[in-house]
């Protein structure tokens, strides 16, 4: 951490995407090891000098994912300029390709069981689940400040759809802030139960800034379909937040399984419950 601050660095990743499987392969060779793979969704590429991310290798213990960060100039690596999206554009999530790149043993900075869940992501995600949210919040804020301003030119008509649209505001809002809340400034005790309860938040909050989103437009009229208005931006970027983890299928599934007492995602040959570690309410 101490060399990304001083040397400025900027990572890009794609922890989510690959999720519990992760995707690609390597091979053992001397003092490491030779990755190659098609990632997808490596935001800010474009611009990062260290890649984090991950590749299956078959071990002893089985199909492991390794978990891994090097550098962006590394040989065998290559940049796919193709992040042609309806909206997020500005993050430049290309593709990037890896083709028998060489990855030390000194870079593997975590290695599990692929397909199963591990006690890592109960640390990543009450981090990085309330920065990211707080990005589609703030594009309910700037709908809202825009609906307000339409709705005062035709109160009689707008305002109880003014105030529909400020109920899920405000709900999107309160519930970013419980989430950064349940997160006590980094302080949190990494659990299922706290992830389950960052991820339903993801869930309601995602929910609410596309209906915030959606009744701005509505309120705002034609004029917000055009190109170069900002609600036509807010609108096509706001879409990309049920894709982050996780989509709330997936996430129903996962808090219903915590609740009953199960593990996150069920083992191969397993059904079994999991000790009751305290849930948070």
């Amino acid at each position: 951490m101490r060399k990304i601050a001083d040397d400025d660095l900027i990572i890009a990743g794609t922890g989510a995407n690959d999720w519990l499987a992760s995707s690609g392969g390597m091979t053992r060779v001397e003092n490491g090891f030779e990755v190659s793979a098609h990632k997808h969704f490596v935001s800010g590429s474009p611009g990062a000098q260290v890649f984090v991310t991950s590749a299956n290798y078959e071990s002893d213990e089985g199909t492991e994912v390794l978990h891994f960060a090097i550098p962006f100039n590394s040989e065998g690596i290559t940049h796919h300029a193709n992040w042609d999206t309806l909206g997020m554009r500005a993050t430049g999530s290309n593709d990037v390709a890896l083709d028998k790149v060489f990855v030390p043993d000194a870079a593997i900075v975590a290695r599990r069981p692929a397909g199963e869940w591990h006690p890592m992501w109960n640390v990543i995600l009450p981090t990085a689940m309330p920065l990211i949210m707080s990005a589609y919040v703030g594009l309910a804020d700037a709908a809202a400040d825009l609906a307000r301003q339409a709705a005062a030119k035709r109160p009689d008509e707008l305002a109880p759809v003014l105030g529909e649209m400020l109920n899920q505001h405000t709900l999107a809002s309160l519930t970013h802030q419980d989430m950064v809340s349940i997160n006590e400034n980094h302080g949190f005790t990494p659990s299922n139960e706290i992830a389950s309860d960052i991820l339903t938040r993801k869930t309601l909050i995602a929910t609410a800034v596309q209906k915030t989103v959606e009744l701005a437009a509505e309120i705002i009229g034609g004029a917000g379909f055009f190109k170069g208005h900002p609600m036509e931006r807010i609108q096509r970027d706001v879409k990309a937040c049920h894709f982050h983890p996780l989509p709330y299928r997936r996430q129903h599934q996962y808090t219903g399984r915590i609740s009953l007492g199960l593990d996150p995602v069920k083992k191969a040959g397993s059904g079994s419950r999991v000790p009751d570690s305290g849930r948070r309410g």
